[in-house]
């Protein structure tokens, strides 16, 4: 694999993934991993542990932790894996989608003027800054 013009080598598709508008890192991936591993393994262990207290009478806890009490912690973590995640998006994405809703603004903008409409022709800033952006506008030509 030959190296950029600018020297650099090219990114895989992986490496991608974790790479943000620019090409700056974005250190979150690995904390979402880490929320989504011990949501699943107190899942798994409250899960042995609720098959235990089931097919015995021992009633068993883990740092006084009950099976219940580790279902909680599961929905925790992948409650904040899933917030994160989400964020990270939104913010990877926010560029474009300002450049889209700009783009749709400007062309509104255009098509009054050449109706001859000045007055509305103007772009409103309050448009720009609460862009209504449909899901297939913002993923046209970026497949």
């Amino acid at each position: 694999m030959g190296a950029l013009p600018s020297g650099r080598l090219p990114y895989s598709r992986s490496a991608r993934a974790t790479r943000g508008v620019g090409g700056e890192s974005v250190p979150v991936l690995p904390f979402i991993d880490l929320l989504i591993l011990l949501g699943w393994s107190s899942l798994a262990i409250g899960a042995v542990l609720k098959a235990v207290a089931i097919t015995t009478v021992y009633r068993p806890s883990l740092l006084t932790l009950t099976p219940m009490d580790l279902v909680i912690v599961s929905a925790i973590c992948f409650g904040f894996a899933l917030t994160i995640a989400a964020r990270t998006w939104v913010k990877l994405n926010e560029p474009r989608l300002i450049h889209v809703a700009r783009r749709r603004v400007e062309a509104k903008a255009r098509r009054l003027a050449r109706e001859g409409d000045f007055e509305e022709a103007s772009i409103d800033e309050r448009e720009i800054d609460l862009p209504r952006i449909r899901p297939d506008e913002a993923t046209a030509g970026h497949r």
